[in-house]
């Protein structure tokens, strides 16, 4: 059997779910380019401890006695990769990721021909195709158009309204990103020394994102590999374009995901995306508007009163952790 390729899976674990960690394990545990399993704990260890004898691959594990974020999780996991050497390259895996069998092997692939075809000739990442997260992307559609507001912008709307009444074609090839999520992205150890740590500041949500556009902006290449999908076992429903699909943060249950979500995304609309205010003003006047119209019940109003105070933290660039909004914890 030939050696492993020097890759270091890292997955960030805060709940109870620990099937899927055993899931994800199962398949982890036949990839023959895997070299080793890296798993962060945030606040559940004590769980992910005694999941350890059922867990068909042994994990090096990072111990976080509480919810530190995804943020500080995955650089706390990054850490650890590069701490040995001999990882040539990291994949970063969300706990509910469900690689199909061979993942590892076909993502070295794909960027060997990617090096070899001369696709990127700076620093070089390949994420997997993930349904409800890359589906834009895959079908044509800018994902984050410069000066939207949570998403939307008023020039996307006769391209959205087009892609409703005449779909697009299946998703095929290789495609450039600007931002990638964290889930199934492999990085080149080179990219990831040169390029720091992701934001600890942002704690959770839209922190994969600040992190991979810094790669980008600093010269590396994302590409997504349409043929190599990845299972979300959480949450396998694909977003669709829809003209307006911003109202559906008033349906996020948990008030932490709601308040860091559209904290986090507000700021990088204004810090990192805006070219033009007067522009991003606009769009996001008719968001406030069409929320308020959408904010019929008392828990919706409740919703949009945690959304609007997010928003506004978030263009002020106050980050960190808010206390009024703790992060869960499944420590036993």
């Amino acid at each position: 059997m030939s050696e492993p390729a020097g890759v270091a899976a890292i997955t960030v674990s805060y709940s109870g779910r620990m099937d899927h960690l055993r899931r994800q394990g199962e398949v982890l545990a036949r990839e023959p380019g895997l070299r080793e399993w890296i798993v962060v704990t945030n606040g559940n260890c004590a769980l992910v401890r005694a999941t350890l004898p059922a867990l068909p691959l042994a994990p090096r594990l990072v111990e976080h006695v509480r919810n530190e974020g995804s943020a500080t999780g995955f650089g706390a996991g990054i850490v650890a990769a590069l701490d040995d050497p001999a990882n040539r390259y990291v994949l970063l895996l969300d706990e509910d990721n469900l690689p199909a069998a061979g993942t590892v092997v076909q993502l070295l692939a794909t960027l060997a021909e990617a090096r070899q075809s001369g696709e990127a000739p700076g620093g070089l990442a390949v994420a997997c195709y993930r349904e409800r997260v890359h589906w834009a992307q895959a079908h044509g559609i800018e994902p984050r158009r410069a000066d939207s507001c949570i998403g939307f912008h008023v020039a996307d709307l006769p391209a959205k309204l087009l892609r409703r009444l005449w779909p697009a074609p299946p998703p095929a090839g290789r495609i450039p990103l600007r931002t990638a999520a964290y889930g199934g992205l492999l990085l080149e150890r080179s990219l990831l020394q040169s390029a720091g740590l992701p934001l600890p500041q942002l704690v959770l949500y839209g922190d994969d994102t600040e992190f991979t556009l810094r790669l980008t902006t600093g010269g590396a290449t994302i590409i997504l590999d349409t043929g190599l999908a990845m299972t979300d076992m959480g949450n396998p429903a694909a977003r669709r374009t829809t003209l307006f699909s911003f109202p559906g943060w008033l349906s996020i249950a948990d008030d932490f995901r709601l308040y860091y979500g559209a904290r986090n995304e507000s700021w990088l609309d204004r810090h990192r995306f805006a070219r033009h205010l007067l522009v991003y003003r606009f769009n996001r006047a008719i968001v406030r508007a069409v929320l308020r119209c959408y904010a019929r019940t008392t828990e919706e109003r409740r919703r949009l009163g945690i959304f609007t105070e997010a928003a506004a933290d978030g263009e002020a660039g106050q980050l960190g952790r808010n206390p009024r909004y703790p992060l869960p914890e499944a420590q036993t």
